[in-house]
């Protein structure tokens, strides 16, 4: 029998003393792909911008939150809004004008003039790149 176990993921430690056996092995193993299961992985990605007014980008998984950038790694640039982080109940916004959002199997990016600045998270002049987090 183990005489103790890690802090984090309570795993077996044994002693030279300690008897080692299989199921104690067996038990560890289940319980590190258990916390490998529940990591949140990364997607990266770009896309080119065509200008219409909204658009969905197509992650084929609902994200946990988006960062997105233009393609100089600009989030504000120049009086217009390129991006920023979003989370599934957090959109990135200018006042009441939705600059990037998650949505149910990816995110929506605009592109809009409001006031003096404008949205522009799907310009045709630029390139973007999203990290997503699953």
């Amino acid at each position: 029998m183990p005489s103790s176990q890690t802090p984090n993921y309570q795993l077996n430690q044994w002693s030279r003393d300690d008897r080692i056996l299989m199921e104690d092995f067996n038990a560890d193993n289940a319980k590190i792909d258990a916390a490998i299961a529940e990591k949140v992985s990364i997607v990266t990605g770009s896309y080119k911008g065509d200008s219409q007014e909204s658009r969905f980008i197509d992650l084929g998984f609902t994200p946990q939150a988006v960062l997105l950038f233009k393609d100089n790694g600009a989030t504000y640039d120049n009086s217009s809004y390129c991006g920023g982080l979003a989370l599934p109940d957090r959109p990135v916004r200018r006042e009441s004008y939705p600059i990037l959002s998650v949505v149910e199997g990816g995110f929506m990016v605009y592109n809009k003039f409001v006031s003096n600045d404008k949205i522009v998270t799907n310009s045709k002049t630029y390139t973007y790149h999203y990290i997503a987090f699953k």
